[in-house]
Formats: C-alpha cells, structure tokens, sequence
C-alpha cells in the first residue's frame, strides 16, 4: 500500500543525509509520510466518478511506512 515511488525517494534522499545530522533526518522523514499521504489519496480518488480518497487505506499507509 506504500507507494513505490516515496520509498525509493526516501532512501536516495537519506543516503545523501548525514547520520549525525538527526534533524535534517526528522525533517526528511516527515516529508516523506506527508507524500505518502498526499499520493495515496491521490490515487484512490476518482474526481470524474465522484469517489472520495479512501482514508482508511491511506492512514494505514502512513501507519505501515513507519514499521
């Protein structure tokens, strides 16, 4: 249910982070769980059919991207 496409964003950006730089860490990870939410309920959404995000699936992708 994670995108793809944060995860390899996550991991190339966090391979050019310092490990003593924490915060620079914190911040790059929060962005990461506010694409997730942003592509997941992006893309199970349909505008055109009047079909809302389904959050449910969203908020458990955030959840499962920090385990």
């Amino acid at each position: 249910m994670i995108p793809g496409e944060v995860i390899s964003l996550y991991l190339v950006g966090n391979g050019f982070i310092p490990t003593e730089n924490g915060i620079v860490q914190i911040i790059w990870a929060i962005f990461c769980l506010v694409a997730v939410v942003m592509i997941r309920s992006y893309g199970s959404s349909d505008p055109k059919n009047g079909l809302k995000p389904q959050w449910e699936t969203v908020i458990l992708s955030a959840i499962c991207l920090r385990h």
